[in-house]
């Protein structure tokens, strides 16, 4: 079992502060969460990926950490989503020239209005819960974030790290949101070979660009039954955020 299926085991910090000073941080914030949504500021517009973002247990964050605080469980996990896109991090990489990213560079980014998930579409009975559940499963797979998951009203343990799994959820995710930014198959081409990095990775593991392969046909699928007028269906199987692809309690 590799150290990322293990469940239990957590990252300790090097570095600690009395909780007394976490909480009278959290609690000027009106931050009662357990978890914590962030971005890295340090990054390369020559990395594999510029713009990383995830969930944390609520702790000390470091300066190279950026806290995001003030939304809900609910939009956390839509942004999550959107921020962690390739559509999102190419266009992250046409405006951050050096080496962080800071509040006022992200506050220019064009990340999705909230309202924007109430649209009607034919192809998810229910967007928002399609979008999150997906995230939600990425995000939950250690038991510090069990705080995490109770508020998302998930009373199982965390879900088990399948590679092949996780792979198919962010290329779901991606082909999504290429098409809610409103780009075309040849536009969407076009962004994923922008990224030499994951493409070289996915060559010499696979012998072809895997990651980009996918994403178009699912953007592809999406497309056709939009067309059809008939709901998307997965290729995932349970679906994702089900209680039978988590560990046993």
């Amino acid at each position: 079992m590799s150290e990322k299926q293990n469940s239990k085991k957590l990252v300790i910090p090097r570095y600690w502060l009395p909780i007394e000073k976490i909480d009278s941080f959290f609690k000027k914030r009106e931050h009662s969460s357990e978890w914590l949504l962030v971005f890295r500021m340090v990054t390369s517009p020559t990395n594999e990926r510029t713009f990383i973002s995830a969930v944390t247990r609520r702790c000390a964050l470091s300066n190279s950490l950026t806290l995001i605080h003030g939304i809900s469980i609910a939009d956390t996990l839509l942004l999550l989503g959107n921020i962690n896109s390739f559509l999102f991090d190419y266009v992250v990489r046409q405006r951050v020239g050096g080496m962080n990213i800071n509040v006022w560079n992200a506050k220019q980014f064009p990340i999705l209005d909230m309202a924007y998930y109430n649209t009607r579409t034919v192809l998810f009975e229910d967007i928002r819960k399609w979008i999150s559940n997906r995230t939600f499963e990425l995000s939950y797979t250690a038991e510090d974030l069990i705080g995490l998951a109770r508020d998302y009203n998930f009373d199982g343990p965390p879900f088990i790290w399948d590679e092949e799994r996780r792979f198919l959820i962010r290329c779901e995710l991606d082909a999504l949101y290429f098409k809610l930014y409103g780009l075309n198959r040849e536009e969407a081409d076009y962004v994923m070979e922008t990224f030499p990095i994951v493409k070289r990775k996915a060559i010499e593991k696979y012998g072809e660009y895997r990651t980009k392969r996918v994403i178009l046909e699912i953007f592809d699928e999406m497309l056709e039954c939009e067309k059809q007028g008939k709901q998307y269906k997965t290729r995932l199987e349970p679906p994702p955020a089900d209680p039978r692809v988590a560990h046993k309690q």
